[in-house]
């Protein structure tokens, strides 16, 4: 009957048992970069202890909810956590196909590509190169229509912006030629860091450039629309400590990219897997007010936007002296072109165009001097009329003598307490449009300026440094994949800086999207933001976020400030995930014989639960290995049956309010979809209360015949539930057998529709156009419908239910001309009780006409005592276009 088409989505796999630390030393990850060093030693954590930076599950599930906020504030605080979680040991691996590159050097490398080769992978080593160019020489030597993985490994600890960049793009090569040679769904690009295992949170960073590759892979997976998808191309950050070997490493890389599963960023802390989470969290209050009052500060991208404001608004409420570092000149504005009203800009806009094409130059960067000028102008005045004392330096932070003269300047008036780095540059197009002198320009106004001065300073008194990121850097983002290099890489720079220099309060901010300045705001990008729903976060409310961690202490190395929804969004695997982990630690006691989701066979996993609120319960359909897929297809494909939905939907049902579903009212099937393929597919049971009522989706990812994801989230079919006893229209009784029956035969050919043995319990039938009778036996066992899959808790008989709805399309094809129907909707089911195995059963059939291409059924089916099983009330079918005959 009918079925509907789901996402794509494989098992989410756990892991065997943790890996075994090593009794005898062997070379580790941190050998594989660089030789040991103090600075390596001292950030190293001893073996067997845990971070802070990791949770246990209690503490996770202990971490706040999202309510209503007393604030009323647009966005939140999340800090970074790592949750273990471990690959199941009965995870199903895909196997690895095609070659790989190997972009990188040292002793991983060897272990690596021996890995590999004993997976039936021939691999590649390709060196690190120094330059963009080099790299994207290398890689279109190298890559063939066979490379489908590139594993980049950790950059050497010295690795400059120049070998980061190159690492970009030789990532960007390798990835449209696998697009041209028409193999880059079945890729995947593997990063592997060494920040500690759980990427920095410790502040265990040796090598800050691993940073830049985690973000390439965030903004990759956003790009190449990962989000709720896990086949296709997959991009996945793996990050280590030095617990373990490389050869341990090498298989446990291999073991990750061939168990598929939703993470993107995998850490492993003393052999156990982590993956990243942000947890809410709020400022613990403890005023640092006279610690953060006076001093001379440098302001990088104070003179305009987000920056600007924020110093701005910060230094008068703590009396800083700021020194503001811009790449820009000194303005020189003309009294005139002061306050300007909208159409005096346009004037002065239109004579600056003009006079440039006179003279030569090009237009638009004229424009754009003027325009700055102006804005770096007005906001100098600012500064001041807020009472600030503030000095501009024209300086260009690539320029290290230049910077130091900066500083010794600013030297000369006090000492050096604070840097807010809140410099940066974004030009935002698609990963294979980058182009690698606007790259090097983004990295050199986030990691280069922050580099400069944290070097540049290291004989100071500094007590604060902080850095302002975007959630580009901790989520990923459409379009900015070298920005999201650039802010995650800061976000390393500032963990390593914490360690080295515990005595100076560092941060860095993944910031959401300012309202009224910033980037954000900038026509290309504001559109965009805005047409998915972004709610930008109103400049009073950042500046708050960040006053109070400051007045705080800074107690945490990276801080992500978004709205609530935008995180659900981006990071779908961690929704409602706290309530899940608790369900399934202590779970509900139901009124009913299950007592666990392992007693339900078509549940496989709770996505939501809140008792008597909501459920949103996930079950995975395989085509090759349920029964109920495999003998029920249409022209020759399996589709899922309506049957197997309404006993997921009463799973769920009974999840939710611990008692068994007894009614649907209002069934709408709304589409239909084949699966095209072999490809495992996940489906969600959504349940919500509201005004007293149960409602039901069943959702999925709408998937073409290509695999590609047209919609996401897609319904299929809505319905009503009702628990407690079930209710029947009155004079209902089991009718006589009729004076001869007519035999039953479900035809084999697979050409149309197509029931396969576990679905053919109607026997024989009765009849008339306007009723019938038929006989209908039930199975031996209702565990013959699902196969393999666990649970014997069955709401419902599927096979028995669906020989309803296959005798209503028997009678339509009888009665219609012989006409295929499908069915559409159902008024009212009424569940009585399961059948007994083998029962003699009895269908009555009402049949209430037809109007275009649809039939009207009431039926009620009978058991061999006379109870009711089932009443079906306003069943409508459907007939298959080209299925009727004269």
């Amino acid at each position: 009957i009918l079925a509907f088409a789901v996402q794509a989505l494989i098992d989410t796999p756990s892991e065997p048992p943790p890996l075994q630390l090593l009794r005898e030393p062997r070379p580790s990850l941190l050998d594989a970069i660089s030789p040991p060093n103090d600075a390596a030693k001292s950030s190293a954590m001893p073996s067997g202890n845990q971070p802070e930076s990791c949770l246990s599950v209690a503490e996770y599930c202990a971490t706040p909810r999202e309510e209503t906020d007393p604030a009323k504030t647009i966005c939140r605080r999340f800090v970074p956590r790592m949750l273990p979680q471990e690959l199941a040991s009965e995870a199903k691996a895909q196997p690895l196909s095609g070659d790989a590159i190997i972009y990188g050097s040292g002793p991983l490398v060897a272990s690596l590509e021996q890995e590999l080769k004993s997976r039936g992978v021939q691999a590649t080593v390709v060196r690190p190169a120094s330059s963009a160019e080099d790299a994207i020489a290398s890689l279109q030597a190298t890559t063939t229509k066979a490379t489908r993985h590139l594993f980049v490994l950790p950059p050497a600890s010295s690795a400059g912006q120049e070998s980061t960049v190159a690492a970009f793009f030789a990532v960007q090569t390798w990835l449209e030629h696998a697009r041209q040679a028409g193999i880059h769904e079945q890729s995947t690009l593997v990063a592997i860091s060494s920040l500690g295992g759980d990427f920095g949170f410790s502040h265990r960073v040796t090598t800050p450039a691993s940073g830049a590759l985690t973000g390439l892979i965030k903004g990759l997976f956003i790009e190449e629309g990962q989000v709720n998808q896990q086949d296709g191309f997959r991009a996945i950050a793996v990050d280590f400590d030095e617990t373990l070997a490389a050869d341990q490493i090498a298989e446990t890389i291999c073991r990750e990219v061939t168990t598929r599963t939703p993470e993107i960023e995998v850490g492993y802390v003393n052999g156990h897997r982590h993956v990243v989470r942000a947890i809410r969290q709020s400022v613990a209050k403890s005023p640092n007010e006279s610690d953060l009052h006076g001093g001379q500060w440098i302001i990088t991208g104070g003179a305009r936007g987000v920056t600007a404001l924020v110093a701005r608004e910060l230094a008068r409420r703590f009396d800083w002296t700021l020194h503001v570092l811009g790449t820009s000149p000194a303005p020189e504005v003309p009294d005139a072109w002061r306050d300007l009203t909208e159409a005096q800009t346009k004037e002065l806009k239109t004579k600056t165009l003009r006079e440039a094409r006179a003279q030569g130059q090009a237009p638009l960067p004229a424009w754009n001097r003027v325009e700055k000028a102006i804005e770096i102008d007005k906001n100098l005045q600012a500064y001041r009329d807020a009472g600030v004392t503030v000095h501009y330096h024209p300086c260009d932070l690539s320029d290290r003598a230049a910077t130091a003269s900066v500083l010794d300047n600013v030297r000369r008036l006090g000492p050096i307490c604070g840097i807010l780095h809140g410099a940066g540059f974004e030009k935002s197009c698609r990963f294979k449009s980058k182009k690698p002198e606007l790259v090097e320009r983004t990295f050199s106004a986030k990691v280069g300026g922050a580099a400069a001065l944290i070097e540049l300073t290291h004989n100071d008194p500094l007590r604060y440094f902080v850095a302002f990121g975007s959630t580009s850097g901790r989520l990923g983002s459409h379009g900015q994949t070298d920005y999201c290099a650039a802010n995650d890489m800061l976000a390393k720079q500032v963990d390593q800086l914490r360690s080295e220099r515990p005595q100076c309060r560092s941060a860095v901010f993944h910031w959401h999207a300012w309202d009224e300045v910033g980037m954000a705001v900038r026509p290309e990008i504001a559109g965009v933001l805005k047409a998915f729903g972004l709610k930008f976060m109103p400049s009073r409310e950042g500046i708050d976020f960040l006053a109070k961690d400051l007045l705080g202490g800074l107690p945490e190395s990276e801080v992500l400030i978004t709205e609530w929804s935008q995180y659900r969004r981006m990071c779908p695997q961690s929704v409602d995930e706290a309530d899940r982990l608790r369900n399934a630690s202590t779970p509900a006691t139901p009124t009913t014989e299950p007592n666990s989701v392992q007693q339900l066979p078509l549940i496989d996993d709770v996505a939501t639960l809140e008792p008597n609120e909501r459920v949103t319960a996930i079950t995975r359909y395989d085509p090759t290995a349920d029964p109920f897929l495999k003998q029920h297809t249409l022209r020759k494909k399996p589709v899922l049956p309506l049957v197997s939905s309404l006993e997921a939907f009463a799973e769920a049902g009974w999840l939710l309010t611990g008692s068994r579903v007894r009614e649907f009212r209002n069934l709408q099937i709304q589409s239909g979809m084949r699966f095209f393929s072999d490809r495992p597919q996940a489906a969600e049971s959504r349940l919500v209360r509201s005004n007293g009522v149960v409602d039901c989706e069943l959702a999925c990812d709408f998937v073409n015949q290509r695999g590609v994801t047209m919609k996401r989230g897609k319904s299929y079919m809505r319905a009503s539930i009702v628990v407690g006893e079930p209710s029947f229209p009155p004079g209902l009784t089991k009718p006589a057998d009729p004076p001869k029956w007519e035999a039953v035969n479900y035809p084999d050919d697979e050409s149309v529709i197509y029931h396969g043995p576990i679905f053919r319990c109607l026997k024989s039938a009765f009849g008339k156009k306007e009723e019938g009778v038929c006989r209908v036996v039930a199975p031996d066992t209702l565990r013959e419908f699902g196969g393999n899959r666990q649970g014997d808790n069955w709401m419902s008989s599927p096979a028995l239910l669906d020989a309803c709805l296959f005798a209503a399309g028997g009678h339509l094809w009888v009665y219609h001309n012989h006409a295929v129907g499908l069915p559409e909707s159902l008024d009212r089911l009424v569940i009585g009780r399961l059948p007994k195995p083998s029962e003699e059963c009895r269908l009555q059939l009402w049949f209430h006409g037809e109007s275009d291409d649809h039939g009207r059924f009431d039926m009620c089916l009978f058991g061999d005592n006379g109870d009711i099983i089932y009443y079906l009330e306003g069943y409508h079918n459907v007939v298959i276009p080209g299925t009727q005959t004269a």
